[in-house]
């Protein structure tokens, strides 16, 4: 008769322990203040799990991103091969509090009335994607590389794609974009064009 209330006692505490919510780890993807959020409130500040969130997971949940608004661009020239180009794509946080920027962005080639000219971006993995913070003032920078000689069907005499007069640039995460002039011509191949993710300086 001793063994029915061990077993009771028993599936009480099995059922206690499936009630408990499954201990939650730090994602590994890209920042942002959503899984901040939902890991401050999985483990309280004091457990060690909250202690090894990665620094950039904390650092975007505390200050925003960088965006349009905020951000002054200016292309400088880096120094030309045979028939490369490069340049470095700066840009200047000019608001009054610090933010972010992660990853690659966007960008196109625009004619001189604003109309989108052939662009066709592609990622460089070095520098790679790697968390930014800019204080007001701070500048990032974004590499780029493209070709100057022309490509399968490609005009061989004059210009191999109409020369673009600015660029539009996205920031990481945003969909506004900025713009700035461009005077290094024409972009060939088809306005290939290779982009770095946005790095410090």
């Amino acid at each position: 008769m001793r063994i029915r209330p061990l077993l009771a006692l028993s599936a009480l505490t099995l059922l206690a322990a499936c009630g408990q919510p499954a201990a939650q780890s730090p994602g590994s993807g890209t920042p942002s203040s959503a899984t901040a959020s939902s890991s401050a409130a999985a483990s309280p500040s004091s457990t060690p799990a909250a202690r090894e969130q990665p620094p950039e997971v904390t650092a975007a949940a505390q200050v925003g991103r960088c965006t349009a608004a905020t951000l002054r661009g200016e292309l400088k020239a880096g120094d030309p091969g045979a028939g490369q180009r490069y340049a470095t794509l700066l840009v200047t946080n000019t608001g009054k509090a610090n933010c972010t920027l992660y990853g690659y962005g966007g960008l196109a080639l625009l004619d001189g009335s604003g109309n989108a000219l052939r662009t066709q971006l592609e990622r460089k993995p070095s520098p790679g994607p790697k968390l930014v913070t800019l204080r007001p003032g701070g500048k990032a920078g974004k590499e780029l590389h493209w070709g100057a000689v022309p490509g399968p069907g490609e005009p061989t005499s004059g210009p191999c794609q109409p020369a673009p007069a600015k660029i539009s640039v996205i920031p990481p995460d945003e969909r506004t974009p900025f713009e700035l002039g461009w005077s290094f011509g024409p972009v060939c191949q088809q306005g290939k064009i290779e982009g770095s993710a946005y790095h410090a300086l």
